[in-house]
């Protein structure tokens, strides 16, 4: 029913995440409009393990890559004049507790 994000933290990142925390989301479509919100929940896989295609090649060298889990942000409320849609670039800052 509300607008919502779902931002890909790199694995190292998400230890200090937890349902209910406070986020603030900056749009590169409206710089100058911050977005209030709220973690709402934290993927139980990396995308490598969701998506359609899977990440690797042929060859037989291993590279280490840092995967991403997918973080769902719900919105407080989207001001008037902010439209979302698929695919936009934000940044997500999540405030944590240390």
């Amino acid at each position: 029913d509300g607008a919502w994000v779902e931002a890909n933290f790199k694995e190292a990142q998400i230890a200090a995440l937890a349902p209910g925390q406070p986020v603030r989301v900056e749009l590169d479509a409206f710089p100058r409009r911050p977005l209030a919100g709220h973690v709402e929940s934290i993927g139980s896989a990396t995308l490598s393990r969701t998506s359609l295609v899977q990440v690797g090649g042929a060859g037989t060298g291993f590279a280490r890559t840092a995967q991403r889990v997918p973080v769902t942000i719900v919105l407080d409320e989207t001001p008037d004049g902010v439209s979302l849609a698929p695919g936009l670039n934000a940044t997500v800052i999540v405030r944590v507790k240390k």
